[in-house]
């Protein structure tokens, strides 16, 4: 029991430690916004927010175009595959000319 013991305690302790570090940085970073911050920090953050609202728009603006051109292609890529489907077949019913 007491080796058992021992090596749980030691695998706590491992996972302890490497929950820590994260834990700590997360901490930091939390205690650090609530300080008082220059005018740099706040247009970064303010060019940051701006990207990604632009980015989130082009994306949700792009996505539904993207996929009709993704249909049509399909669509003639499908229609050309079954007009070489018919001319084989037809092909083969002649004698294969």
């Amino acid at each position: 029991m007491r080796s058992i013991r021992r090596e749980l305690s030691g695998t706590l302790g491992s996972v302890r430690a490497a929950i820590s570090m994260p834990a700590r940085l997360i901490k930091a970073v939390l205690r650090s916004i609530g300080q008082d911050r220059g005018f740099g920090f706040w247009w970064l953050v303010a060019m940051a927010a701006i990207a990604l609202i632009v980015g989130l728009l082009v994306g949700l603006v792009l996505s539904p175009v993207i996929g009709l051109l993704a249909a049509l292609i399909v669509g003639i890529w499908m229609l050309a595959r079954g007009a070489s489907q018919r001319r084989r077949t037809n092909c083969a019913a002649q004698g294969g000319r």
